[in-house]
């Protein structure tokens, strides 16, 4: 039986999606198993553990992260039992999810091989390879994966113009919110600036309904569902009013701005930790591109595509603050370790 070339590239591309896939599971999955933190994986695993015994999130347990972790983590724990182990091997499957996203959304700009390859670096940069940082089942993981998967539908909507894309787009970028509100929030101011950057006549608000009203619709859901069990007071103090309170009382002891530079620059000299480093010029990096597209006038579809990309990259970056642990810094950089990849690829 002969295949058709473009049936062989595709046969191609799907072997390279199923082997980082399994990849990530297989080495996340692995390191999983290792090290139990009491203050991170309870906090995780309490709130789940509480609403698999009929209590409601937030009015009866307390979370400040997002609601949509606790609710994915509780259903793992009713299907497969109250163990820690589940909620880390269900974080291992949503790191390999977010995974298949990025690859999907690096190799419309990359050769498909240097995609793989930048998705391997990604796999290896991980911070549980590193000693005392052990495997968390965060809820940044799983805004990872909505984020992943709102980048790779917008980009396929502003590539084909098709409403279908701007659909999926809003519903993961409210889910990316859901999962962890930091990540939520500075994702879609990101893409309100895109809209505001552009000013093309094709990505006015009208042409991008579809986008937020599926926006709109997901969260009303949520409000809807908090609202109906009393819960919508003290989901706001949970989520929205402590973290506030709890970022700034990190920055009592230095001036303000002065703490949020350290944290978006940490250890930016060579000699003090190349790990730390690195995540330091991953930003530069990304900067260096969102500037020179911004400059360039009368842009193509795949500068558009990419300049989206690269907002996406930097409202990331953001996730740095309040806290530079190397776990924030790595996935907060992963959206932008492809587009860095593209940029080198590129001399």
């Amino acid at each position: 039986m002969k295949f058709s070339k473009k049936r062989k590239q595709r046969l191609f591309s799907f072997l390279q999606v199923l082997l980082i896939f399994i990849l990530t599971i297989s080495i996340s999955g692995y390191f999983s198993f290792f090290g139990v933190e009491p203050h991170h994986h309870g906090i995780m695993l309490k709130p789940a553990f509480d609403m698999n015994h009929g209590l409601m999130l937030f009015r009866d347990t307390f979370t400040q992260y997002g609601a949509l972790t606790t609710i994915l983590q509780f259903w793992a724990l009713h299907i497969f039992g109250n163990y820690l182990i589940v909620i880390n091997l269900l974080t291992a499957l949503f790191y390999g999810l977010s995974i298949i996203f990025l690859w999907l959304s690096w190799s419309l700009f990359l050769p498909q091989i240097i995609t793989t390859f930048a998705c391997l670096i990604w796999l290896f940069l991980a911070p549980y390879f590193l000693p005392d940082y052990f495997f968390l089942p965060w809820s940044s993981v799983y805004s990872l994966f909505f984020q992943s998967v709102t980048l790779y539908a917008f980009l396929k909507y502003l590539q084909s113009k098709k409403n279908a894309w701007q659909v999926l787009a809003g519903i993961a970028a409210a889910l990316t919110f859901w999962a962890r509100q930091p990540v939520g929030m500075f994702m879609i101011c990101s893409i309100g600036i895109f809209i505001v950057i552009l000013k093309i006549k094709k990505y006015k608000i009208l042409n991008l309904l579809p986008f937020f009203v599926s926006y709109i619709f997901v969260h009303a859901i949520f409000f809807l569902w908090l609202f109906a069990n009393k819960a919508l007071g003290d989901w706001w103090y949970q989520t929205i009013r402590f973290p506030f309170l709890w970022a700034q009382s990190l920055s009592k002891s230095v001036i303000p701005l002065s703490q949020i530079g350290r944290n978006l620059l940490p250890n930016p000299i060579p000699t003090a930790n190349p790990v730390l480093s690195l995540w330091a010029v991953l930003p530069f990096i990304i900067t260096y591109m969102g500037y020179i597209l911004l400059v360039t006038k009368d842009k193509s579809k795949q500068q558009v595509m990419l300049l989206f990309g690269i907002l996406i990259s930097l409202a990331s970056w953001l996730q740095y603050h309040p806290v530079p642990d190397i776990r924030h810094l790595y996935w907060a950089a992963t959206p932008m370790i492809g587009f860095v990849i593209y940029f080198i690829w590129q001399f």
